[in-house]
């Protein structure tokens, strides 16, 4: 590791805020949008106040609703976007699904959906934590930018057991951002095979 990777793993006070530039949220909602399907509830668990991911993928929305052609043309319409973000009182680790705004006649609580696809750009320093959330949501799709230092043959394990597939591993670089950053894309229990291959042996 170089003296600016050591000074970032010390540093006492995490600088975790970084805006995804618009040319890399459209990169990642190409990537991602393969595979989204019919209906499908996308999360962005982190969107920050430019909410740049959630603008986007509802952008498309607002394409599919907008043409006569567009159910036949994409795989991806009719569906909703939600969003999550700490500063705004929206805690994605209180989160439990997209809320319908509609109650059980029963019971009373709210009638909440669970989300299909979570994408977006986590804080670095909780990768593991957003990692564990996501799971906890059984998404089909879970869908990260991190840095590429980032992602560690545990962490592709712990997604692995989870059931989820790396079929997306793209490597990119964003000026001023330290080393490169990855667009990386998990689907679970599909039969595609793993893009990574890895193990966990330390070899001396």
């Amino acid at each position: 590791m170089d003296k600016t990777g050591k000074k970032i793993q010390k540093r006492d006070n995490p600088n975790d805020v970084f805006i995804t530039p618009d040319t890399l949220v459209e990169e990642h909602f190409n990537l991602v949008k393969p595979y989204l399907k019919y209906c499908d509830i996308v999360l962005d668990p982190c969107c920050h106040e430019t909410q740049k991911y959630y603008k986007r993928f509802n952008k498309h929305l607002d394409w599919c609703y907008g043409s006569n052609e567009a159910t036949e043309q994409e795989e991806w319409c009719d569906g909703l976007v939600d969003w999550c973000e700490i500063t705004k009182g929206r805690d994605f680790f209180e989160y439990k699904g997209f809320d319908e705004g509609t109650h059980d006649r029963d019971t009373g609580e709210e009638d909440i959906a669970p989300v299909n696809a979570i994408v977006g750009n986590p804080p670095y320093s909780m990768i593991d934590a957003f990692l564990d959330k996501s799971i906890e949501l059984e998404p089909r799709v879970i869908s990260y930018l991190i840095g590429f230092a980032n992602i560690t043959t545990k962490r592709l394990e712990k997604m692995e057991k989870a059931g989820y597939k790396c079929v997306e591993f793209h490597l990119t670089k964003v000026f001023k951002w330290y080393g490169m950053s990855l667009l990386i894309v998990w689907v679970k229990d599909t039969d595609a095979k793993s893009v990574v291959g890895y193990d966990r042996k330390v070899h001396r």
